[in-house]
């Protein structure tokens, strides 16, 4: 029951199970990967360190005892000692792919990319049919920004996984599939995956939370909610889930609600910079500025050149009355962006209000020709305003 519990990824039952087994009277080094792999799906790192050793004769479950201890230091943030325990499987075990494969999430931890590709891209030479390879390399696109190939990864890994009956690999890599195509906007491209998903697996959070992003994209506001809901009942933590809740429900203009499942998503990944934008746009809705500078610290603090949590922050320094810091905001926010003519005049509102008129002139001097366009009122009505107040 223990085994039958681990293959389908209850590792607290199957923990269960294998201690109750081992009172009963099982030698414990006979259950010791099985017990290994449920504390693994239950995140229980630690124990693995401490639990899962073994000098067995058997060299088998000697490689698998170094893969799950390698595993959990990764789960640790630990990738060099994990890197080093994998090199120790493949001592034993040249060909083992999933030692392989560890070692590339290890370059992965480190955000030595180059170096992940690099080892990712041999292992595919060789094995070019590899399906966890495959995701792996799909997933590792994704971070690079190259959503094209990624599209080409996942696809061949949902081709060879359908071919051979493989539903589990099938789901997972048409869930990165589907991610590739949100990534450039494809909605009409996700249509036909989540078909198949809902054939594979209807009740698989994964399949939820797509059709859930697809309804965001269709602004769907009700279906998107009512399939998060259900994501939400089975992983209460799940940051994406949380985090696109909190988009819908801002969108849908139930603020409260935005702020609770952001605020929830930025506590349980403070480095999550969506859900701390959204987050903070929530709280501006909410004439909450103080509360949207201080989610937004992080983002802006140092030299970050992110443009988009600058302009937040400003927007929150004014509503403040701190005009001084806004400025500075806005004026690290055009360093970043110089070509940007609605920055631009954000900073020469901003150089008006705190009454540096010079300042004002020479942004306004700095913009090019705008004749016929939008902002060309808004420029002219600044420098009727400028002289003014001169």
């Amino acid at each position: 029951l223990g085994r039958a519990s681990v293959a389908i990824g209850d590792g607290a039952s199957a923990e269960k199970e294998l201690r109750r087994a081992i009172e009963l009277g099982v030698d414990s080094g006979e259950v010791l990967v099985d017990l290994g792999r449920a504390l693994l799906q239950q995140r229980k790192f630690d124990l693995v360190l401490t639990e899962i050793v073994t000098d067995a004769a058997n060299e088998a479950d000697q490689i698998d005892v170094l893969r799950i201890r390698a595993e959990a230091l990764l789960g640790l943030g630990r990738p060099a000692e994990a890197r080093e325990s994998f090199s120790q499987v493949l001592a034993l075990d040249a060909s083992d792919l999933e030692a392989k494969l560890g070692i590339v999430n290890t370059y992965i931890a480190e955000r030595a990319v180059l170096n992940a590709r690099e080892t990712l891209n041999q292992i595919l030479a060789d094995h070019e049919d590899y399906i966890p390879g495959l995701q792996l390399s799909g997933v590792l696109s994704m971070q690079l920004r190259d959503a094209n190939r990624a599209i080409v990864d996942f696809g061949r890994a949902a081709e060879l996984a359908r071919a051979s009956g493989d539903t589990r690999n099938e789901i997972a890599a048409l869930y990165g599939l589907t991610d590739a195509n949100f990534s450039q906007a494809k909605s009409d491209e996700v249509r036909p995956i989540i078909e198949r998903m809902q054939e594979l697996a209807p009740d698989d959070s994964r399949t939820l939370m797509t059709i859930a992003r697809l309804a965001a994209a269709d602004k769907d506001w009700v279906a998107a909610q009512e399939n998060l809901q259900k994501v939400l009942r089975q992983s209460p933590d799940s940051q994406p889930a949380q985090t696109l809740m909190g988009a819908v429900q801002l969108e849908s203009g139930n603020l409260r609600q935005a702020e609770m499942y952001l605020s929830a998503a930025v506590a349980a990944g403070p480095g999550n910079t969506l859900a701390r934008r959204l987050l903070a746009e929530t709280r501006l809705a909410l004439n909450k500025a103080e509360a949207a500078r201080q989610v937004l610290e992080p983002l802006t603090s140092g030299a970050n050149t992110d443009t988009v949590s600058l302009l937040m922050a400003a927007a929150a320094s004014l509503r403040l009355g701190e005009v001084d810091a806004a400025v500075e905001l806005l004026e690290r926010s055009v360093a970043a962006d110089p070509a940007s003519i609605d920055l631009k005049m954000r900073l020469a509102i901003a150089y008006f209000k705190n009454g540096q008129l010079d300042e004002v002139r020479r942004v306004v001097d700095s913009m090019p020709d705008m004749s016929g366009e939008s902002n060309e009122f808004r420029r002219d009505m600044l420098l009727v305003f400028t002289q003014m107040a001169d």
